[in-house]
């Protein structure tokens, strides 16, 4: 078994015991979270952000990569896009193809089983590809970026939204806050991206980046939500005043655009 073979199957066994876990959960998408980003002036999040960053799906072909339990493909087909969602977890699928049923889009909802490395779809086939949280399981960059670039149309956009691990020192120095949190998952942390992750993209697209969470990460300390709403906001400005610091920050938002010239 090759290496990329290996990774998937590794990728695969994790989520399908993650995903049983959540098989017989509410599958129902309340309105609101496919109908808020009309609303949101300021983007302080990466997920809002990178929605935003989309721009108009109404009526295009939208590649929800990594789409998982289908939760945020419904809200990309409830917002006007054709989409396909691809996951490498059998159970996830199973459980997306329901969603679909459930929120009643199943119509304009297909999905599948696939690798990300071998995107079985005709050539320039999406208009748009986004991928929550997918590009840090992916170790083969330079091959990912063949099989986007393949399957995307003419000018066509890929959005990724992703932990950022470009300088992991105030990620560690978290795990010494007296609070306790559900999760930290130290073996993920050589896995987020970088910035040296993107030089394989710019043979053949243009790259931009926007980086999110420097104070905002204190989450851990300040649970009121108008606290972290306000800190999310001083981000925004304070890492546009001092650019040199956006390394550190926790979350980054990646926009690839095709470069057909």
């Amino acid at each position: 078994m090759d290496d990329i073979s290996l990774e998937e199957n590794k990728e695969k066994l994790r989520h399908d015991k993650e995903y049983k876990k959540v098989e017989n959960e509410n599958l129902f998408i309340e309105p609101i979270h496919y109908q808020k980003f009309e609303k949101i002036k300021t983007h302080i999040h990466c997920y809002t952000y990178a929605v935003k960053s989309l721009g108009d799906i109404k009526g295009q072909k939208v590649l929800d990569l990594g789409c998982g339990t289908g939760w945020f493909s419904v809200i990309l087909a409830k917002r006007g896009a054709v989409v396909e969602g691809i996951d490498i977890s059998t159970t996830a699928i199973e459980i997306a193809k329901k969603r679909a049923i459930i929120n009643s889009v199943s119509d304009i909802v297909r999905f599948r089983v696939m690798s990300f490395y071998n995107l079985d779809f005709p050539d320039e086939y999406f208009d748009k590809i986004i991928g929550l949280s997918a590009l840090h399981h992916m170790s083969d960059k330079k091959l990912l970026c063949n099989s986007l670039y393949k399957i995307l149309k003419p000018y066509g956009k890929v959005v990724f939204n992703e932990p950022f691990g470009n300088s992991t020192i105030l990620e560690r120095l978290r795990l010494f806050v007296p609070i306790a949190v559900q999760e930290e998952d130290r073996s993920h942390w050589n896995e987020q991206v970088k910035y040296e992750d993107l030089e394989p993209f710019k043979d053949k697209f243009y790259v931009e980046c926007e980086e999110f969470q420097f104070f905002s990460r204190l989450d851990r300390i300040f649970k009121q939500k108008w606290i972290i709403n306000f800190l999310g906001i001083f981000d925004v400005k304070f890492l546009k005043m001092f650019p040199f610091l956006k390394k550190y920050a926790r979350d980054i938002v990646i926009i690839l655009r095709k470069n057909n010239i």
